[in-house]
């Protein structure tokens, strides 16, 4: 048996061995979860440096869909423009070709003046039947509407009718 005294040293001694033992393991444990954390920390710094990056990539080509969309939109207007001016626009060719295919034997067109989607003829003709069948053939014409004389009188030194007649253009393309 051993004397009390040395009993309780060396319950003393053991429970300090643990409790030295128990800091030991408890600082180890710190010393791993700090280099974790080190670690860590490090690796997602440099995460976070190339998600940085990304987004400034990312932002930078915004900013160039953004200049390309402006672009875009620009050019949109501008063919809006043309398909407005190239849809409200008269084509003269058709209009005289036309005129032209309408226009009998007998009669001699003078002029041809326009304003507003509106055309007046000027012209000869021998005989007033010969006016009216120019007339009629531009009321046929899905071209012209509205077809009126405006003036007929007959010219007495070239024994002929001049006229004048007035009609609405159709869309002719």
């Amino acid at each position: 048996m051993i004397p009390p005294k040395l009993k309780t040293e060396k319950d003393s001694r053991k429970t300090t061995g643990i409790f030295f033992s128990f800091l030991n393991i408890i600082f180890i444990v710190l010393i791993i979860v700090t280099a974790t954390c080190v670690t860590a920390n490090y690796y997602y710094k440099k995460d976070l440096d190339v998600i940085k990056d990304q987004i400034a990539e990312q932002n930078t080509a915004l900013g160039k869909f953004s200049d390309l969309k402006k672009e875009v939109s620009t050019v949109n207007s501008k063919l809006d423009i043309i398909n407005n001016i190239d849809s409200t626009r008269i084509l003269w060719s058709n209009i005289i070709s036309e005129v032209g295919r309408c226009t009998p034997t007998e009669v001699q067109i003078k002029t041809l003046t326009s304003s507003n989607q509106k055309i007046t003829i000027s012209g000869n003709a021998e005989t007033r039947r010969d006016i009216a069948k120019f007339k009629e053939k531009l009321e046929s014409s899905k071209n012209f509407k509205n077809v009126v004389f405006t003036s007929s009188s007959l010219i007495e030194q070239s024994n002929n009718y001049g006229f004048d007649l007035s009609s609405e253009l159709e869309e002719i393309k």
